[in-house]
């Protein structure tokens, strides 16, 4: 569920803003394979605890774990 290397690497190397992350990122999860884990992630949480691990500080407000946090809260629609 992380982004792809290639949307990784453009923000990382300021190539894009944050905003333009999103909705890239975003692209990436409206495939067919990402909405089916989104729901997957969503069904398993009724019953289970979910943690999204990243390597940013859980305090960094700009990494891929909240934009998926809401399109499992969501059930995979758009922000």
């Amino acid at each position: 569920m992380a982004p792809s290397r290639s949307l990784y690497d453009m923000f990382e190397q300021d190539k894009i803003r944050w905003d333009e992350f999103v909705t890239l990122y975003f692209n990436e999860m409206n495939t067919f394979l990402a909405k089916s884990k989104i729901k997957w992630i969503k069904d398993f949480s009724k019953n289970n605890d979910v943690v999204l691990l990243c390597y940013e500080s859980e305090s960094d407000p700009k990494c891929h774990r909240y934009i998926l946090k809401r399109l499992v809260e969501d059930n995979g629609q758009k922000l």
